[in-house]
């Protein structure tokens, strides 16, 4: 919530948080409160504000609600195993499954397999995979966890030539973190800010043990594994491309 004196914090928005706590509480009633937290947080999005670093942070927390896409989560719209939880991540195993985490950015995920993306060639008519997390108009990273587990990515597409952060993740930011991964094969292209594995990379996002290559393309800020990085870190990963 605004008031003329700026952002007003949780006094200004509890009501609207306690509204739609009623609202998926009815919709889900046998969800457990730390189900509903995680559908709400993972779910938001974010508010384009520039004088304000990427959510969840302490002036406007994981952004706007929408009941619509928590509710989503909650109804299984993820359609994965697990609760996307630390404790119990969702579970990908196909490429389908790996281009849900968009409708879950803030949520917990690991590989339980080697994935095929070669179908992401003739997705989107001919645009590939859709970048998880963006920061196309507004803030919406990816903020959660995605652990490959040692497991392989192998030739996914992702043709955006016009488009700016692109990567498997467009936009990492906040506690994001992208480990023990191998992408291979992989055709990405770009208009600025573009990398194999992460478009952009912010806050405390870290990427740990990736391995990426393949053919990459851009126009400026243009890296193997991330194309432009505000900040964070990259740890015992290499990229060929």
């Amino acid at each position: 919530s605004v008031y003329d004196y700026g952002y007003a914090g949780t006094s200004a928005a509890a009501p609207h948080v306690g509204g739609a706590l009623a609202l998926l509480n009815q919709e889900a009633p046998d969800a457990p409160p730390g189900a509903i937290r995680n559908a709400l947080e993972s779910s938001a999005t974010g508010v384009d504000d520039s004088s304000v670093s990427p959510p969840p942070n302490t002036k406007i927390g994981h952004g706007y609600i929408n009941v619509q896409a928590a509710a989503n989560v909650l109804d299984g719209e993820l359609d994965l195993s697990g609760e996307g939880t630390e404790a119990n991540p969702y579970e990908i195993s196909t490429v389908t499954e790996l281009q849900r985490i968009t409708n879950a950015r803030g949520a917990h995920y690991e590989l339980t397999s080697d994935i095929d993306a070669s179908a992401t060639e003739g997705w989107n008519n001919s645009k590939g995979f859709d970048p998880i997390g963006t920061r196309q108009d507004s803030n919406w990273p990816f903020t959660g966890s995605f652990d490959g587990n040692g497991h392989t990515i192998s030739d996914i597409t992702i043709n955006r030539s016009e488009e700016s952060n692109v990567g498997v993740f467009g936009f990492i930011a906040e506690d994001g973190r992208v480990t023990n991964v191998t992408v291979t094969g992989a055709n990405v292209s770009g208009s600025d800010n573009v990398g194999v594995l992460v478009g952009s990379q912010a806050g405390e996002a870290k990427i740990d043990s990736v391995v990426v290559s393949g053919n990459l393309s851009g126009v400026n800020n243009v890296g193997g594994l991330v194309g432009y990085q505000l900040d964070g870190s990259v740890s015992n990963s290499q990229g060929a491309v």
